[in-house]
């Protein structure tokens, strides 16, 4: 082609281009931008506007800050990206230390807040985070913290009981939380409560602990220590108030009808489950278990040495607050607080004897098996007693060689039954108008002798006018066709078994009241107490025989019984106390 037309030619090439795009120009909308991205060849990236993007979104790192020293084994990073100020392209994910973030996307000019907990090494530790656009620019902040041992124990609840509470029943629930989410992070290793691990006691990481432990019995003072994986613990002591004093009651004593004055019981009273296992008593009251209570009186200032522990028996169809009420008069709580002992009143068994009824019986009244009933081994009733000693023993100082026993009746029976039957129990016994069991003879009934019971004292009351349990053999005023062996017969026998030999020392006590015989019973109108001292035997141990004449069948009292029971009990002599003269016998006496 010649050069002229060449040069023609372009130029109608020239034209017909810019004439096009004159033409597109016009078939475009207004504000309409062409994207172009040319990636991976060095080009430059456009963002919607058609400005050029070269830089990954903006990042802030809330959390943690740097240089931040810790001691959690883990710590949340969190923050924000956006690509808003940049390319305004989103955010397609943020990475610490190389794995995904949540919440790391955002679209357009959002901001994605995000966070990822990262684990931790002892001392220094770099975490990088990296956030990427939507047309794949980064943007890379690095932070650096510190983990430090963890020198805190856990953070520690205790929920029940709270400090000071005041404790009205057992078994006590100790209960509470633990948690080393706030002090490193580590997890609950135990929790222990008075040094007993507790249910529930362990938790990974920031997890909580919910604990809980029974304590029977429970103590005054409860240290609960919470120990985390790094052997870090917190300890907290709370002290609980006992409503009884003592932490095995469980309830207040019945309150009793009396003069006005009349003390009631200080003590509080211990119901618990006995279980029966002799085949004989298993057989009798159609049970394997019964419900049995004691009335018990500890003095506020007990003395720091061992304590001799008396127990008090009542009579049949009466409680153990008729013991310290009616009977005694509380004489016995006086004494205590005076010369620092335990006093228990026992309860006996709900039960009715063969052919008896519960008719007339006082609230949770009961009375003593003795040694009527067929029994191995030792009777119901000596196992009782164990019982109480052990159960008072888990709080209190209990002298096992100073443990004696008295009561009135039935409960006076109880008492020659433990020195027949546990003679390695009691140290000395003195019973009251007793049902008058003995080591020898017809009134041995089923009872066991032990080869040793002949080392028990005992100082024995006996009434001449009382119209329950005869004073000479035979029927009583209210059994007339019993068969009493006699209490002078009972005492003979003792007095064998105890190797006691040679005349007694005669004492009378004055005769202070002149009207204290029911003379309907007695004949007389006066009753006076004369007392026989016998002369230790070879085994070493007393008799002191108390004789009330014109006396009924109650407890020695300078308080008169009530006169509607007259009648029905006689009346009590009037010039002693029975409970200063038995403690003071006591006094004389304890085990090897």
């Amino acid at each position: 082609m010649k050069k002229g037309a060449l040069v023609f030619f372009c130029c109608i090439v020239l034209l017909a281009f810019g004439a096009g795009r004159a033409w597109a120009a016009e078939q475009l909308p207004v504000n309409r931008h062409i994207f172009v991205n040319v990636a991976n060849d060095g080009a430059v990236k456009n963002d919607a506007d058609g400005a050029s993007d070269t830089q990954g979104p903006a990042i802030t790192v809330k959390s943690p800050g740097n240089g931040q020293k810790i001691t959690t084994p883990a710590v949340v990073v969190s923050g924000t990206a956006s690509d808003a100020s940049k390319g305004k392209n989103g955010v397609v994910s943020v990475t610490v230390n190389g794995e995904r973030a949540d919440g790391d996307t955002a679209t357009g000019t959002g901001t994605a807040s995000w966070s990822k907990s990262v684990d931790l090494s002892l001392g220094p530790n770099t975490i990088t985070v990296v956030a990427t656009d939507g047309l794949g620019y980064t943007t890379t902040k690095s932070v650096t913290v510190t983990r430090l041992p963890d020198m805190k124990g856990p953070a520690l609840t205790v929920r029940t009981p709270k400090n000071g509470q005041r404790i009205t029943a057992t078994p006590l629930t100790v209960s509470g939380t633990a948690s080393d989410a706030s002090t490193g992070g580590n997890g609950i290793a135990s929790v222990t409560v008075n040094g007993v691990r507790a249910s529930g006691d362990t938790a990974e990481g920031k997890a909580t602990a919910r604990w809980s432990i029974t304590l029977n019995p429970p103590t005054k003072t409860i240290t609960v220590i919470a120990t985390d994986t790094q052997g870090q613990s917190t300890q907290k002591t709370i002290t609980v108030n006992w409503k009884y004093g003592l932490r095995i009651c469980d309830a207040d004593p019945i309150k009793l009808e009396g003069p006005p004055g009349a003390k009631q019981s200080r003590g509080c009273v211990v119901n618990y489950i006995q279980r029966i296992t002799d085949p004989a008593y298993i057989k009798q009251f159609g049970t394997v278990t019964v419900q049995r209570r004691y009335l018990v009186y500890a003095p506020k200032n007990l003395p720091q040495h061992p304590l001799p522990v008396v127990f008090v028996f009542p009579g049949k169809g009466t409680n153990a607050e008729t013991a310290a009420f009616y009977i005694t008069q509380t004489r016995f709580e006086t004494l205590a607080d005076r010369d620092g002992f335990v006093v228990v009143y026992g309860n006996g068994l709900p039960f009715p004897r063969e052919g008896e009824s519960t008719e007339g019986w006082m609230e949770n009244g009961g009375t003593f098996n003795g040694c009527w009933p067929e029994h191995s081994g030792e009777g119901i009733d000596i196992k009782y007693v164990r019982e109480i000693l052990d159960q008072l023993q888990t709080e209190l100082k209990i002298d096992r060689t100073r443990v004696y026993a008295t009561g009135v009746s039935a409960g006076g029976g109880l008492s020659f039954q433990l020195a027949l039957e546990a003679p390695d129990l009691v140290a000395a016994v003195a019973p009251v108008t007793p049902l008058p069991f003995q080591p020898a003879g017809t009134w041995l009934f089923n009872c066991h002798v032990h080869p040793d019971c002949g080392t028990v004292s005992i100082a024995m009351l006996a009434a001449t006018a009382d119209p329950s349990i005869a004073y000479e053999p035979g029927g009583s005023l209210w059994y007339p066709d019993a068969k009493y062996p006699g209490m002078k017969q009972t005492r003979d026998t003792w007095l064998s078994a105890m190797e006691i030999t040679g005349a007694p020392a005669f004492e009378s006590f004055p005769d202070i009241v002149k009207s204290d015989s029911y003379k309907p019973h007695s004949g007389v109108t006066d009753s006076y107490i004369e007392l026989y001292k016998y002369p230790s035997g070879s085994l070493g141990s007393e008799f002191w025989y108390y004789k009330a004449v014109g006396a009924g069948h109650w407890w020695p009292n300078p308080t008169q019984i009530y006169y509607e029971l007259w009648d029905r009990y006689g009346k009590t002599n009037q010039d002693i106390d029975f409970a200063d003269q038995a403690w003071a016998f006591f006094q004389r006496h304890s085990k090897p």
